[in-house]
């Protein structure tokens, strides 16, 4: 129980990356610059924290996970202090980039690590996710209020020092426990060398599972604001498409340890793929910030189903490593999706173009969900883990 509290502490404290929109016009008159640069400060993090998740396997099993705990807290911490102090567009893409988003990955990839050893890991795992989606939509409300008080500098500056009381409480919390006593043996090493492919089928469905759920996260305002909705409406949309993320993590970790999670790999994209569907005829907002709930949710049990379909798949000292490289399709697609979105308006000034391409995505993650060799690849691995 404590080594998931302190999972949850970090995670919930990290997924304050994923609102950084609040940061975006305060910054550009700060900084004096437009819109594309101070955008790619949030780009280029979440592709360090993609690289530190793809890498972080490196580092699990040599380091206590006191240290590991601490020490993401605290580099993430390091980088706020030099993004918020350094009042440049430099100094930002260094600490907030580089620094932030590499502790990111290392820290989120370390408490999906730790979940997967529990023995309920659905629901471990469900935990440190939907603590990460909550401290993404908790911190939106916290930021807004202190940049309005003392401007990004303040707002950096508090959620440095959360970082550091995380890091010192990271410290008696994981006393005692251990991720380095796990090895692989050789046998599920050869075993697992022979499913190269269920890799990458799990890599494809993944990220075009995801992609539907960021392209709609990442345009949730757009998107209520297309359908007519007002700011206050806007708002709300962002908002509850981010605490449906957060339900849907904690109803799929719950799930997981009850229902195989196939079921869940192919009934959460076909959800989505609804919803999605659904916003293209749908014209009032209210009716549209119902779906984005909806896709939230889906959003936010997928990235919980996958860790824990890893999980049961995998040897547990092989599991930061795969996941690590299945990860990677979510990096791509949230680099992708979102601005796919950006360009099918562009181009024709609505959204459901954008919204068939997302729900098109979602079904194919469904149908590679029913395809994936599952059932071989664990009748194999389940006698050797």
């Amino acid at each position: 129980m404590r080594n998931l509290v302190a999972a949850c502490l970090l995670t919930g404290t990290l997924g304050s990356i994923h609102a950084f929109s609040v940061f975006i016009a305060p910054l550009e008159a700060t900084l004096g610059v437009s819109r594309a640069p101070v955008s790619l400060i949030y780009s280029l993090a979440l592709v360090c924290l993609t690289l530190a998740m793809l890498l972080g396997h490196r580092l699990y099993h040599r380091f206590a996970p006191s240290m590991l705990a601490a020490g993401a807290a605290g580099a993430a911490a390091l980088g706020l202090a030099v993004a918020g102090l350094g009042h440049t567009l430099p100094a930002f893409y260094l600490g907030y980039s580089l620094l932030f988003g590499a502790a990111n990955g290392l820290g989120y990839g370390f408490a999906l690590t730790l979940a997967s050893r529990t023995a309920h890991r659905g629901v471990a795992m469900g935990a440190v996710t939907g603590s990460y989606a909550l401290g993404a939509s908790g911190f939106a409300k916290i930021f807004a209020l202190l940049v309005a008080w003392g401007g990004v500098t303040a707002a950096l500056s508090v959620l440095a020092a959360v970082l550091v009381f995380v890091a010192v409480a990271a410290v008696p919390l994981l006393a005692g426990s251990t991720l380095s006593d796990e090895v692989v043996s050789r046998e599920a090493a050869a075993v697992e060398g022979q499913f190269g492919r269920l890799v990458v089928w799990m890599w494809l469905g993944y990220g075009l599972g995801v992609a539907a759920g960021l392209m709609a996260i990442g345009h949730a305002a757009g998107i209520v604001a297309a359908s007519g909705g007002l700011m206050g409406d806007a708002v709300t949309g962002a908002m509850l498409i981010g605490l449906g993320n957060a339900a849907g993590g904690f109803a799929s970790g719950w799930l997981a340890d009850r229902w195989p999670v196939r079921l869940q790999l192919v009934g959460l994209p076909l959800l989505s793929a609804a919803a999605l569907f659904a916003l293209v005829q749908w014209s009032a907002a209210p009716l549209a910030i119902a779906a984005l709930t909806v896709i939230g949710f889906a959003y936010g049990a997928l990235i919980v189903a996958y860790p824990v379909a890893v999980a049961a798949r995998f040897e547990p000292a092989r599991f930061a490593k795969v996941y690590g490289r299945i990860f990677t399709a979510w990096g791509a697609a949230g680099l992708a999706a979102p601005w796919i979105a950006g360009v099918l308006y562009d181009a024709s000034g609505a959204y459901a173009m954008a919204l068939m391409l997302a729900g098109g995505a979602a079904l194919l993650s469904a149908l590679n969900g029913a395809l994936t060799p599952h059932r071989a690849a664990e009748a194999a691995l389940s006698s050797k883990v």
